[in-house]
């Protein structure tokens, strides 16, 4: 009796500091589960936060101003990624104008319209047919999937800025922020849309106030008569003139036109060189045009307007959407309920083992 007395009176201590121990471990890990959004005024405090927090974010990817770990969020760096490859894109498409095969395919298109217009205007309609031939059809397309690869990216983007300021505890805060915004960026994507459209649509009418057009045909007719001097000049005996590129028009085209100038090249074949020419120079004022102007357009509709929307998206939630959104997670709730229960049984077995 008296050993089962001292083995008990030596236990009742270590089970009194094991419960202590215990309890102390349980209160620890409730304070650190209490609601963070118990109030009206919390929740209200909560969706600030976490808005003007997005909209930071995303302000600071949009102007290179941020130097995140994750190079997918570099909002500025990949969108521009995708605007050199809606430019690469359309550029794949673009002809050579001084290659036999168009030469050749002029010479048939320019056959079948004469007598009905002058050559080598611009209102000439082979040249509009070919204009739009080359461009109507890749602007469409490659701008649709600028569109589209904008709108996914700043989708996936968005999300995880919200996700990251949300953090845990307000899934369905989380989810709604994140239905917002990509609402916002669809909405931003269709009327960038509209605007291409009407891009896209007044590039079907040949225009340009744009003096490349003019003084790039000048310089290049320049550089033909330059050699067509030389090639009928007092030294037209020796080694052959040398000639090089102009803007972009081979070598091979200038030497042509003007062996074509010294040796009497009948008017169609001059009008259909001078076709090409013009082509050539009129097809980079549209590439100078629209590869500034459609990136313009999606850059300013769909990543600076949607900046703009996100400094307002906490004003589409009303308090009553605010209070169900901010509703605690379930499983938080009952591991915070199982955690007080726990704690009060170790309570009732330290008040009977005060007793002892």
């Amino acid at each position: 009796v008296n050993i089962q007395a001292r083995t008990v009176n030596e236990f009742i201590p270590k089970l009194k500091g094991i419960l202590s121990e215990k309890i102390k471990a349980c209160k620890l890990k409730l304070s650190e589960m209490q609601p963070t959004c118990a109030t009206p005024s919390d929740r209200q405090h909560k969706l600030r936060r976490v808005t003007n927090n997005v909209q930071q974010e995303f302000f600071e990817a949009m102007t290179a101003s941020d130097s995140r770990a994750d190079e997918n969020l570099h909002v500025s760096a990949r969108m521009y990624e995708h605007f050199q490859k809606f430019q690469e894109a359309v550029m794949k498409e673009v002809p050579d104008f001084f290659s036999e095969k168009q030469e050749k395919d002029l010479d048939v298109l320019i056959t079948e319209v004469r007598g009905g217009a002058l050559a080598n205007f611009m209102s000439h309609p082979v040249f509009r047919r070919i204009i739009l031939r080359v461009f109507d059809g890749p602007l469409e397309r490659h701008s649709q999937t600028l569109l589209e690869q904008s709108e996914e990216y700043l989708i996936e983007a968005c999300s995880k800025f919200i996700t990251e300021s949300c953090g845990d505890g307000v899934p369905q805060l989380a989810d709604a922020l994140i239905e917002e915004c990509n609402d916002i960026i669809r909405t931003q994507k269709e009327k960038a849309c509209v605007i291409v459209k009407e891009i896209r649509s007044s590039e079907q009418w040949m225009f340009t106030q744009n003096h490349y057009y003019m003084e790039t045909i000048a310089k290049i007719k320049a550089a033909i008569n330059d050699l067509y001097k030389k090639l009928t000049g007092p030294d037209s005996d020796g080694d052959p003139p040398k000639t090089s590129s102009v803007h972009g028009v081979p070598e091979g085209f200038i030497r042509k036109y003007a062996q074509g100038l010294e040796e009497g090249a009948t008017n169609e074949k001059m009008a259909i060189w001078d076709m090409q020419i013009s082509l050539h120079c009129y097809a980079k004022v549209v590439e100078k045009r629209t590869f500034d102007v459609i990136p313009g357009i999606v850059r300013h509709k769909m990543v600076k307007q949607l900046h703009e929307e996100l400094q307002m998206i906490d004003s589409r939630f009303t308090n009553d959407k605010i209070d169900t959104l901010m509703r605690e997670d379930p499983k938080v709730a009952r591991t915070r309920n199982q955690c007080e229960q726990s704690l009060q049984r170790l309570l009732n077995a330290q008040r009977a083992m005060r007793t002892i």
